[in-house]
């Protein structure tokens, strides 16, 4: 995709994909873009999360944990 078609979409990954199925962009551009991405695994951190249940509170509807 041209840069400034994928920066318009602020890289919102359902506009992109909606872009390419209506022919707007094509798979291969997104590749393209992609590639030229940096390397940014070295600013990572990893997150450790809980997700144990609090006793006598059910979960709600529609929550993972």
């Amino acid at each position: 995709m041209e840069r400034d078609r994928i920066e318009d979409t602020k890289r919102d990954r359902r506009v992109i994909e909606r872009k390419i199925r209506q022919g707007e962009a094509t798979a291969e551009e997104l590749q393209g873009y992609l590639q030229e991405l940096p390397d940014l695994s070295w600013n990572a951190e990893e997150v450790t999360v809980s997700l144990e249940r609090k006793k006598g509170k059910p979960a709600e509807k529609g929550n993972a944990h």
